[in-house]
């Protein structure tokens, strides 16, 4: 007779849910969260990057890839295969945004729902309660796939070059962040400011702090002497730079560019919805905001 546990462990496998990595070109199974994991995330709120860590430690935990020969088709017939990478290997060779599709996967498992929320027609102004499944928050256009034939997220960067002023430029060389990038811009800020971010803003970093993410180097050179350049990679630096040095006019240049460069690989996780009076309407969801309001906030967007 096979042990309680065993049997456990098969309903677990049963209740696997998959899921796309647009960035890093993979597909993912995802298993639920335990009451174990609830109680290391709750011991972890002190600090924004001990509890994304957390996070991710927990995305890990619950984290296989299915083997590329099965991803791409190959073998159909046979049953799926599936690898567990090194620790090290997942938070730098994926991304952030892999990181939400993995946290979508884990709510998905855990949950199906993410609760009520208020509703509020912008045509005719008609309120009401609606549930958001998972299920209910993707669309055709939620994911973008990433080409990689060429080479991987990690080594793929753009310019944005920027006047400074009258005489100096200032060059940012822009990536898409890795799981590891992010992380390492939280443990720059404190609970304070995340709090604050959530409340003002419903994200956990600010337009200073997203710059300083999708910066990889931070050059400043003059107009007419490009090779006389000073150059950082450094995120204390870069973060320095743009909260002391760095106009409003050209963090909403850089948004701009780096949108066009990017923006289209942002996760678009949405409900559609209709009023009665026919308007149709599409209820967003930050994936990222959710847990972390929940874990830092101990409360629902709902509320």
């Amino acid at each position: 007779m096979a042990s309680i546990l065993t049997v456990l462990n098969q309903i677990s496998n049963i209740k696997k849910i998959e899921v796309i990595l647009p960035i890093a070109g993979k597909i993912a199974m995802v298993t639920p969260m335990t009451v174990g994991d609830d109680l290391a995330l709750k011991t972890s709120i002190l600090s924004p990057a001990n509890l994304d860590m957390e996070l991710v430690n927990l995305l890990y935990k619950h984290t296989e890839f299915v083997e590329p020969q099965i991803a791409d088709g190959e073998n159909s017939g046979g049953e799926k295969k599936f690898i567990k990478p090194k620790a090290q290997t997942f938070i730098s060779e994926l991304s952030h945004i892999d990181k939400l599709s993995l946290l979508w996967a884990i709510y998905k498992a855990t949950y199906e729902s993410l609760g009520k929320r208020k509703i509020r027609c912008d045509k005719c102004g008609e309120e009401w309660e609606e549930e958001i499944l998972l299920d209910d928050i993707i669309q055709e256009d939620t994911y973008t796939l990433l080409e990689t034939e060429k080479q991987p997220f990690t080594t793929y960067v753009e310019k944005i070059t920027i006047p400074l002023d009258e005489n100096n430029m200032l060059e940012f060389t822009v990536r898409i962040p890795s799981i590891k990038n992010h992380n390492n811009i939280l443990a720059m800020i404190t609970k304070d400011k995340i709090e604050s971010n959530l409340e003002k803003i419903r994200s956990t970093l600010d337009a200073t702090e997203m710059i300083a993410l999708f910066t990889k180097t931070l050059a400043v050179y003059p107009k007419n002497r490009p090779e006389e350049r000073t150059e950082t990679s450094s995120i204390q630096e870069i973060l320095a730079a743009l909260n002391t040095h760095i106009n409003l006019t050209t963090a909403k240049q850089f948004t701009k560019e780096y949108d066009e460069k990017f923006g289209k690989y942002a996760i678009k996780f949405y409900k559609k919805s209709k009023c009665q009076c026919g308007n149709e309407i599409k209820i967003p969801v930050d994936i990222d905001y959710e847990f972390f309001l929940r874990g830092l906030l101990d409360r629902e967007s709902g509320e």
